[in-house]
């Protein structure tokens, strides 16, 4: 049921770029517009890799 997810390599590439976020100084909005990974699926998967 519901939406079909994100491509996995897509949200592995939005976690890297939000794991480095203090050298590269982006914000989740931003990796969210860059990547099309909605900003909810970033901050869960961070919530289940803690």
């Amino acid at each position: 049921m519901g939406r079909k997810g994100k491509d996995e390599k897509v949200v592995k590439k939005a976690l890297n770029l939000y794991d480095k976020r203090e050298f590269n100084s982006l914000s989740v909005n931003d990796i969210a517009k860059m990547t099309g990974v909605p900003r909810s699926t970033i901050y869960a998967k961070v919530k289940e890799m803690n």
